[in-house]
C-alpha cells in the first residue's frame, strides 16, 4: 500500500489550483416562485390556467433570482483534451465540463436539485447532468461536474 506524504498532498493541492487559473467567473441562478395573482399555477399541468395571461405569460407563476457569482474552469472538450487525457471519464467532443472549488458544493447543489435553475457561462446556460464527483490525493480538493446545455423556461433578465 502507497502512503502519500503531507507534502505530496500540497503539490497536488496546488497543481489543482492550477488549473483553475485559466477559469472564470460564472454565474449561478436560482429562482423562487411566486403564484400568478391573475391566472393562477396549475401543478398538474405546470402551467398558468390562463395561456394569455399577460402578467405571467401564461406559466402561472413569476420567478424572482437568487444571483450567485462562482469561479470556475469550464472545459468544451475537443480533441486536444481527449487525446491528452484531461478529460472525465465518458466525455466526448463536444461536452463540457467545469472544475469548482470546495465551498461552491453547496451552491451547485442548489443548480442540481431545482429544474429551473441553471448556471451562464459566456452567454450560454447549462445544467449539471450528473452529481458532482470529488477530486484529488487523498482528500477531495474540488469538484468536476459534467453540463448539459439547457434552454430555461424562465430565465433572470440579463442572464
Amino acid at each position: 500500500m502507497m502512503h502519500v506524504s503531507s507534502r505530496e498532498r500540497l503539490s497536488v493541492k496546488d497543481a489543482l489550483a492550477d488549473t483553475r487559473l485559466p477559469g472564470r467567473t460564472i454565474a449561478i441562478l436560482v429562482p423562487s416562485f411566486t403564484e400568478c395573482p391573475v391566472c393562477g399555477y396549475d401543478e398538474l399541468h405546470d402551467s398558468g390556467f390562463d395561456p394569455s395571461c399577460a402578467t405571467c405569460g401564461g406559466l402561472g407563476r413569476t420567478a424572482t433570482w437568487a444571483v450567485v457569482n462562482i469561479y470556475a474552469n469550464v472545459r468544451f472538450v475537443d480533441q486536444a483534451l481527449i487525446t491528452f487525457g484531461q478529460t472525465p471519464p465518458g466525455a466526448k467532443i463536444g461536452s463540457t465540463f467545469m472544475t469548482i472549488g470546495l465551498r461552491d458544493y453547496d451552491t451547485l447543489m442548489q443548480v442540481y436539485n431545482n429544474k429551473d435553475s441553471y448556471l451562464f457561462v459566456d452567454s450560454l446556460t447549462f445544467r449539471p447532468t450528473s452529481t458532482p464527483s470529488a477530486a484529488g490525493l487523498g482528500q477531495v480538493e474540488e469538484y468536476v461536474i459534467a453540463l448539459e446545455s439547457f434552454a430555461p423556461v424562465f430565465r433572470a433578465t440579463g442572464y
